[in-house]
């Protein structure tokens, strides 16, 4: 099946108008909208024989329970305001909210109702997914890989930033307050939910301020560390198969396990990311030794799809300075030191491209995405 069939049920025209034109412009691969402002047109439609409707999406004034259920899967009752009031045998969501946080309760609430259905899109979107790693911690990888997702989404671009790292510092740039996130993604791995990629959109956040998609972090650390690298490999893929993104930001640890490995390989491109320093080209030559090493025993050939980024970089600090090198290679991009790289508002961090760090991104942006990136 390559789309829902959704029917959107209330007594308010411009509302009903509103959100059909917002499934057709920015969801036409999801669903396939029918529109009904009027209870006995609707009460006909449901009548009608060999009716199918996924979700039937409805007010409180076209809602009784006198409605033919045969062929009905979904009931969601679209309330006015904050009270929510219970109605029986349908799920409850405030109609006044954001797009996509409205589609993706939606989303929500058929995948739980509906385990073991599998829709797949029918879009054709050319998602390319980027992982950012590094050997050394304290490396600025966050940094860059939530700068780069903030690059293309100024742009135009439909950003997800997945944070794999095993301290997650998500809520220290993003609200995390949908109530669901990496936990409840998790425990579908682990049971092998058919319909993934429809909880992936029904529980993955939304920053309002960029737009840029992501999962609140894991309620417990470990949750992270008790995934194989396969499950995290196919959860990569997962998400890059909703055929809801241009561009996936993968934000790993610094670990070089076999988790990291198995994310790595399910990454179309890599940005590794170096300091420049004693200790750190220490752990850069030990990196390359264990890559190589990789590359031996057939493994993905990661060095082929990197980006060597050297971030921080200031030569006029160290006189002398040799830049680290990986597999015979200097670095692509070297992102100069800057103060202004962070904004603080509001109690979270907010990253500052109007900089040097900013114009470095952008170059870094361009290459990994072999394009220029207009506004």
């Amino acid at each position: 099946m390559s789309k829902l069939n959704l029917v959107i049920a209330d007594t308010d025209r411009y509302y009903v108008e509103g959100l059909a034109g917002y499934l057709s412009c920015r969801q036409p691969h999801r669903f396939q909208a029918t529109c009904f402002t009027e209870e006995s047109y609707l009460t006909d439609y449901l009548y009608e024989p060999d009716t199918v409707v996924d979700i039937l999406l409805v007010s409180p004034e076209m809602y009784h329970l006198s409605l033919p259920t045969e062929g009905l899967n979904t009931v969601i009752m679209l309330s006015p305001g904050r009270h929510i009031e219970e109605y029986e045998n349908c799920e409850v969501i405030n109609k006044y909210q954001t797009g996509d946080k409205l589609v993706g309760n939606i989303l929500r609430i058929y995948s739980e109702k509906n385990p073991g259905e599998t829709h797949i899109s029918s879009a054709s979107k050319d998602t390319k997914v980027i992982g950012v790693f590094s050997p050394n911690g304290g490396a600025g990888k966050t940094s860059i890989a939530l700068g780069t997702a903030l690059y293309c989404a100024q742009r135009g671009k439909k950003v997800f930033y997945l944070s794999l790292e095993s301290i997650q510092s998500t809520p220290a740039f993003f609200s995390c307050d949908s109530g669901q996130g990496l936990s409840n993604i998790f425990f579908f791995l682990r049971e092998s939910s058919k319909n993934i990629r429809l909880k992936i959109e029904g529980i993955r956040n939304i920053d309002i301020e960029s737009g840029i998609h992501f999962f609140d972090p894991p309620e417990i650390t470990l949750e992270l560390e008790e995934m194989s690298p396969d499950e995290i490999a196919f959860l990569i893929g997962q998400i890059k198969h909703t055929d809801c993104y241009d561009c996936v930001m993968v934000d790993l640890s610094s670990e070089l396990n076999s988790r990291n490995i198995a994310a790595l390989g399910a990454c179309d491109q890599i940005m590794m990311v170096f300091n420049g320093g004693d200790i750190a080209d220490v752990k850069t030559s030990l990196l390359i030794k264990e890559l190589e090493a990789i590359c031996i025993n057939k493994k993905p050939d990661l060095f082929k799809k990197s980006t060597l980024v050297l971030n921080r970089f200031n030569a006029d600090q160290v006189p002398g300075y040799e830049e680290p090198e990986l597999g015979g290679r200097t670095a692509d991009i070297k992102i100069p030191a800057d103060s202004s790289l962070l904004i603080q508002q509001e109690g979270r961090y907010q990253i500052n491209l109007n900089n040097s760090f900013g114009k470095a991104i952008g170059e870094l942006a361009e290459k990994v995405f072999n394009q220029t990136l207009c506004h």
